[in-house]
């Protein structure tokens, strides 16, 4: 019969003592192993361990990832631009603080609290576009009757011009044209120099209110009237009355000749809630370049007499083949040398009244 020693695994007959490494195999009692060995060997612990690496694996993976309604391509010069701006306000933000100190009075640490909410993607409920085109009749009446803003289009051998405004809620007739409740959004399409967006930003992030992604940024003004002269030029301004729970969509651009996609821009307001001195929605801007549509969205709680802003949803190459044919606004921006050299941004700021 032959047997194992337990210290060295030799196979002997059996007898006492090994005949390999001499120890009693009666009497032998192995050591107990470190306990970080046990736990090494453990098939638990391993697992376990295992686990917990792909978890941890996956989480930084998800959070490396775009939201899918966030645009995957990257425009290089729009964002060594905003690279550039981001250490320009930098260099300004001690000159900032000072002002910011000021506005800081203006709010409450409840509303502080309330920031821009990581621009979470919010997807914004719009109405078919074909709505706006004027050969669908009924349909381009009821956008009329809506909001009473819709302009009519000058066909042409480029296509149908679109600029106006949609009501997307859910609201009756009589919500509709009732003002009492209704929230008045205005809203500013710019060309603002690097200079002054340097110290918007220096400002909104002394507030801590200034986030910056990829393909755009944006943040908050507290005092916009008081800064409204700084802006190189005011390409629009419209403005979309809501009511607490509704969305509505300006939209600007042109039609194509079968009058079945439109080509330019829809900025989208959804007015949540306005409670404690502090209005809550989001923003939603959609570029559509024919084959490619790229969206940004942002959300935004605006204590009293804070205005929202962001940067970079038009940038000089985009359009590279319809910009003779948008020539309504804001794409009139299209023919300052200052924007296509780089110099100037597209702004878009949202003001609650």
């Amino acid at each position: 019969m032959l047997i194992n020693c337990p210290r060295c695994g030799f196979s002997q007959p059996k007898d006492q003592y090994c005949a390999q490494c001499g120890v009693d195999m009666q009497s032998y009692k192995p050591k107990t192993p470190p306990l970080y060995q046990r736990l090494i060997g453990n098939a638990g612990v391993q697992i376990g361990a295992l686990i917990v690496a792909a978890l941890v694996i996956g989480n930084s993976i998800i959070k490396k990832q775009e939201p899918k309604n966030w645009t995957s391509s990257s425009s290089p010069s729009a964002s060594d631009s905003r690279s550039s701006l981001a250490d320009e306000s930098q260099g300004t933000g001690a000159n900032a603080s000072a002002d910011a100190s000021e506005d800081t009075q203006e709010f409450s640490s409840s509303s502080q609290a309330q920031q821009l909410n990581n621009l979470q993607n919010q997807e914004i409920r719009l109405r078919r576009f074909e709505a706006l085109n004027p050969n669908t009749g009924a349909a381009a009446s009821g956008a009329n009757g809506a909001n009473g803003t819709t302009n009519g289009a000058a066909n042409s051998a480029t296509g149908t011009s679109v600029t106006g405004s949609v009501d997307n809620s859910a609201a009756t007739p009589e919500e509709t044209t009732t003002p009492t409740g209704l929230r008045v959004f205005q809203v500013t399409y710019a060309e603002v120099t690097h200079e002054v967006l340097t110290r918007w930003i220096a400002n909104s992030s002394a507030l801590g209110f200034y986030q910056s992604l990829p393909q755009y940024s944006a943040g908050i003004l507290t005092n916009f009237q008081s800064k409204k002269a700084e802006l190189k030029q005011s390409l629009n301004s419209f403005d979309l009355r809501l009511a607490a729970g509704s969305a509505s969509s300006n939209v600007s651009g042109t039609m194509t000749d079968d009058g079945a996609q439109l080509i330019g821009l829809i900025t989208s307001i959804e007015f949540r809630s306005s409670e404690n001195n502090t209005v809550s929605g989001s923003l939603s801007v959609t570029k559509n370049m024919g084959q490619t549509n790229e969206n940004y969205p942002a959300e935004f709680h605006l204590p009293k007499g804070a205005s929202f802003f962001i940067i970079g949803a038009l940038r000089p190459t985009d359009f590279a083949d319809e910009k003779s044919t948008l020539y309504m606004p804001p794409f009139q921006i299209f023919k300052s040398p200052e924007f296509t050299s780089g110099k100037t941004e597209f702004v878009i700021i949202v003001e609650p009244q």
